[in-house]
Formats: C-alpha cells, sequence, structure tokens
C-alpha cells in the first residue's frame, strides 16, 4: 500500500492495511502466515511482546491505538442513534398524551348531551377495554424487557470509558497524531525498513506466506487476491492517494503463464501452416502432406495425454513442446 503524495502513512492506510490483512487470512487458501508492521513486536518497553501501535492505558493495561479508536467510534455511533431512539420515543408519548387529553374532552362533551344511564355503561364499556389494553401493553413491554435483558452482553462494545461529549472528529485527530508519532519513529528502524515499510515511510507490505505443497501461483488464488486489491482500491475513503500493487514468484508465474498460453495459441497454428506450406512446395503433393502432418498432430496429442494422465499440470516447459514437436 503507496500513499501517492509520498507523506507518511497515517491513520487511514494503517486501518485499511489491517482490514487488508484479516480480509485476507480469510478468504485466499492455503495461506499460513500474513506479516505486516502492525504485527512487529516491541523488544523492550511498557508493553514488550505488543506490537509498536500498543500504549500503556489505565489500569496497567496496554491497548491497540488503531483498535481503540474503531471501539471509540463505534460506542459514539452507537449513542447516537440510542438518542434518536430516545427522541422517536419521547414524540410517541406526546402524541398519546395530546390523543388522551382530545378523548377526555370529548368524553366531557358526550357527558353532558347524553343520559346518565347511557354513560355510565359506555364508561364502563371504555374503562374495561383501557383496562385490556393496557394489561397487553404491559405484558407486551415485559416481555420486551425480559429479551432485552436475555441478550449476551459480549455483543455490545464496552463504551464506559469513551466520553459522550467527544466528536468522532476530535477523535481521529487524537489517534492520527498518536499514528504519525509511532510511524516517525520507525524510521531507520532495522526490524521495519526495507521489509514492511519504505526508508520514506509511505509505503507498507503485506508479506504472505502460503504452505508448502500448495499453488499460490493458481487462477483460482491470483483471482481471489486480485479482487481482495482491486475492492481494497476502489471502496476506499484514500482511493485518491491510494495505490495497492502486489508482487512475487507466484505472481510472475501465473502472468507468464498467461502470456505463454496467449502465445501459443497464435505460434501454433501458425507452424502448422508453415510445415504445410514447406511440404507442398517440397513434395508437391497432398498425400505426401497428410501423412507426416497427421504423425506431428499424433504425437502433440500423445504428448498432452501422457503429461495429463501422470498427473502434471502445464508449466513453462511443458506448454513450449507442442512448437518444439511441430517443428
Amino acid at each position: 500500500m503507496h500513499n501517492t503524495e509520498r507523506k507518511p502513512i497515517g491513520l487511514e492506510f494503517l486501518l485499511k492495511l489491517g482490514h487488508l490483512k484479516s480480509e485476507i487470512e480469510t478468504s485466499v487458501p492455503d495461506i499460513t502466515k500474513v506479516l505486516s508492521m502492525l504485527d512487529i513486536p516491541q523488544a523492550s518497553g511498557e508493553c514488550a511482546g505488543k506490537s509498536y501501535f500498543h500504549q500503556m492505558g489505565i489500569g496497567s493495561v496496554c491497548f491497540s491505538v488503531l483498535e481503540k479508536y474503531e471501539q471509540d467510534i463505534s460506542c459514539l455511533n452507537s449513542t447516537a442513534s440510542s438518542s434518536t431512539q430516545d427522541t422517536e420515543v419521547n414524540l410517541e408519548e406526546s402524541l398519546e398524551s395530546n390523543l388522551e387529553e382530545s378523548l377526555e374532552s370529548n368524553l366531557e362533551e358526550s357527558l353532558e348531551e347524553n343520559l346518565e344511564e347511557s354513560l355510565e355503561e359506555n364508561l364502563e364499556e371504555s374503562l374495561e377495554e383501557n383496562l385490556e389494553a393496557s394489561l397487553e401493553e404491559n405484558t407486551g413491554d415485559t416481555t420486551g424487557l425480559q429479551s432485552e435483558t436475555e441478550m449476551p452482553e459480549d455483543t455490545v462494545p464496552d463504551c464506559s470509558l469513551v466520553n459522550s461529549g467527544e466528536s468522532s472528529e476530535k477523535l481521529r485527530v487524537e489517534a492520527e497524531t498518536e499514528i504519525n508519532k509511532i510511524v516517525s519513529s520507525l524510521k531507520n528502524h532495522p526490524l521495519f525498513e526495507g521489509d514492511v515499510l519504505s526508508k520514506n515511510l509511505s509505503t507498507a507490505a503485506l508479506i504472505i506466506t502460503f504452505s508448502p505443497g500448495s499453488k499460490p501461483e493458481s487462477d483460482n488464488t491470483q483471482t481471489i487476491l486480485k479482487g481482495l486489491l482491486s475492492k481494497y482500491q476502489k471502496d476506499s475513503e484514500i482511493a485518491e492517494t491510494l495505490r495497492i500493487a502486489y508482487a512475487g514468484q507466484p505472481r510472475q508465474i501465473n502472468k507468464a503463464s498467461h502470456l505463454i498460453r496467449q502465445d501459443m495459441a497464435l505460434i501454433l497454428p501458425l507452424s502448422l501452416m508453415l510445415i504445410v506450406l514447406v511440404l507442398l512446395i517440397a513434395l508437391r503433393s497432398i498425400r505426401a502432406v497428410i501423412v507426416p502432418l497427421s504423425v506431428v498432430i499424433f504425437g502433440i496429442l500423445w504428448t498432452a495425454g501422457i503429461i495429463g494422465l501422470i498427473g502434471d499440470e502445464l508449466n513453462l516447459v511443458t506448454m513450449a513442446c507442442a512448437p518444439i514437436i511441430v517443428c
């Protein structure tokens, strides 16, 4: 991941790096390890054994600056959603109170106009209906409260330490400041420079290790990787200054295989046409052309069949067999 402005990577870049790392670990097959600058532990200090993006917090507990920022933002969002729900509840209560007042005024007018007996009957019926409705509402509220209390506490983030008065912009500025300090301190660090972080601090790398016996150069693996990288490139909020690229031996082998297949689709027919032309000029007989040409074609088919029978696959060497046999 490279910052095209050639500035040191910041908060948004590292958040994208962490999310991309997690998605690669879960989506790409046959991966044993994905290493980034977020995984290298401190050799000494207050948070020894943790990454360089961990700091000592309350209660002598080390916390990740990136994870804390994401948790604080989620807590602010949940608080905002709960406040909107409270306003909706208040609106409903005010509407109910207005309806009750209008009903009472209508009832007073009807009491003056109607007879006392009919009023008593109507009042008894209305009271019974209101009692039944209130009982149903109370039972519904109690069941709702029971269902809410039965929810597991693990699904709700711990927002007790978050200051509700802080804004998301203020949290972002504070986290950005801490990240800039940490990234600046990693300049010329022997564990980072040249491996997972560039010298000018504008490029961060992900080192992917595949399991032995796997085939990371396969089209399936390369397609998944390319899809993930293009997804984070296009959907990112910093897409204008973000450039994501990937390289390595599996990428080179896959790219070379595609190029050779494209060349084979052009070279093999041209080789056959050249052989037919040479045989026609030399032998001046169609039968004399068909017999050697059939031998060449059957040789290519037998070679491809034997390669498939022994369980081997086409590679950079075996794909060149067909033109060699033809020539």
